[in-house]
C-alpha cells in the first residue's frame, strides 16, 4: 500500500527533474541558445508541476507554478520570454 510520504517523495523525484530541465532551458534561452520549442516546453514543465503539487496537496507550490504558467502563456502568445523574467 502507497501512503503520503511515497507520493511526497514521487513528486519530489519527478519536481527535481522538471525544475532541472526549466533551470538549463532557462539558461539556454539567456544565452540565445534556445530551442525553437523552448517556451512551450518551459510551459508544460511548469503545467505539471502545478497539477502535481496540487494532487499531494503543495497548494503554495501550484499557486506559484500557475503564476508561472500564466507568465509563460503571455511570453508564447508575444513569441518571446521577456529577458527580465528569466
Amino acid at each position: 500500500m502507497t501512503d503520503d510520504s511515497d507520493f511526497l517523495e514521487i513528486f519530489r523525484d519527478e519536481a527535481r527533474g522538471r525544475l532541472d530541465r526549466i533551470v538549463e532551458t532557462l539558461l539556454a534561452l539567456e544565452k540565445g541558445t534556445g530551442q525553437a520549442d523552448a517556451l512551450d516546453v518551459l510551459f508544460r514543465d511548469t503545467h505539471t508541476l502545478k497539477g502535481a503539487a496540487g494532487m499531494v496537496g503543495l497548494d503554495d507550490i501550484g499557486a506559484l507554478a500557475h503564476v508561472m504558467e500564466d507568465l509563460l502563456s503571455h511570453a508564447r502568445e508575444d513569441g518571446a520570454l521577456p529577458a527580465g523574467l528569466i
